[in-house]
């Protein structure tokens, strides 16, 4: 195949044979015009096991997996190799050249990036912060392709990191004097940067003072390849204070009901003999015992362990969105 671009002079050579002699052509000049090109750029987004979920995404979350990928493509045809089945017959397989990539008018991490030998290219890792990305291509050209006429616009939004807040009491069971530590570990499914933010832990709807330890892994230094923040603060009950259960007034159909009986059983006792009276006055006696202690049991407090509803609300930054999660502590 001839490069295009440049007046190439080609000659015929005849070998020649027994019966003739060798001999060559007058070289003719010709010259292979450039092909047109198109340049086709895209966000390719995966799942957690890498399978692809989208070839050409225009939203997707702060540190979730993706690439952005180029290909140049002929005057003719379509090119889409990472569908199955893929289509090639538009693939510039030979194109050469550059991409200059930029993103909000700012070259895009190495701004020019080389067209590899199967005429695309990637730029991973690629990590766009939180907001409105306006992506801008443009192909160099090459020896065989015209430059396309216009750079391709890729507007992209991304989107916060969604995190879950998880809190853990040690130990769980404490008594007056017992201090207890709370942890807070902010969980995200980004590979990004570590989360930053605060923590804020509360009893009940109080917050609870102290000093709170923060400690921050990104995707990268992460075991599991996903950024976290951990929140500890370490107090005491002083600080977490169980409020009494108010013992409230007894009630009005218990007590309305006792009136009612110790008036019916005066009146009947009143009507009754003498001998047969002392026994209804024992009797009245045991029942209005009774109701008395009905109505004392109603209205009792109870004297048992104390559940304490602790909670952390976890702030959020400018790359990960806000999260709360709860646990309790029990008090002997």
């Amino acid at each position: 195949m001839l490069a295009g671009g440049s007046p190439v002079n080609l000659t015929a050579h005849y070998a020649g044979d027994g019966t003739f002699a060798p001999s060559d052509s007058t070289p003719v000049s010709i010259t292979v015009n450039k092909e047109n090109s198109s340049l086709q750029v895209g966000i390719v987004t995966f799942d957690s096991s890498r399978r692809i979920t989208n070839t050409n995404a225009t939203s997707f979350a702060y540190g979730s997996p993706y690439i952005l990928r180029f290909d140049i493509l002929k005057s003719t045809g379509t090119c889409q190799l990472l569908n199955t089945p893929p289509s090639t017959s538009g693939c510039a397989f030979d194109a050469t050249g550059t991409v200059t990539v930029t993103d909000n008018g700012s070259p895009l991490d190495e701004g020019t990036f080389h067209v590899n030998a199967e005429g695309s290219g990637e730029d991973q890792p690629i990590q766009l912060p939180p907001g409105t990305h306006n992506l801008s291509a443009a192909y160099s050209g090459d020896n065989s392709y015209n430059a396309p006429a216009a750079a391709s616009a890729l507007p992209l939004t991304v989107s916060k990191a969604t995190t879950n807040t998880q809190v853990l009491p040690s130990p769980s069971s404490i008594t007056t004097s017992t201090s207890v530590t709370l942890t807070a570990t902010i969980h995200t499914q980004s590979n990004g940067a570590a989360p930053t933010g605060t923590v804020q832990f509360l009893n009940g709807s109080t917050p609870i003072s102290g000093t709170v330890t923060y400690t921050g892994q990104s995707g990268a230094q992460s075991a599991t390849g996903f950024a976290t923040l951990t929140a500890t603060l370490t107090t005491t009950l002083s600080v977490l204070p169980v409020a009494p259960t108010p013992r409230g007034p007894l009630p009005f159909a218990p007590l309305l009901i006792l009136a009612c009986v110790s008036v019916i059983l005066a009146f009947l006792t009143l009507k009754l003999s003498q001998n047969k009276r002392r026994g209804y006055v024992y009797a009245s006696l045991l029942l209005l015992t009774a109701l008395a202690a009905g109505i004392a049991g109603c209205s009792g407090g109870s004297s048992g362990p104390k559940t304490i509803p602790i909670s952390a609300q976890y702030s959020g930054d400018t790359n990960y969105s806000s999260s709360s999660g709860s646990t309790t502590v029990t008090k002997q």
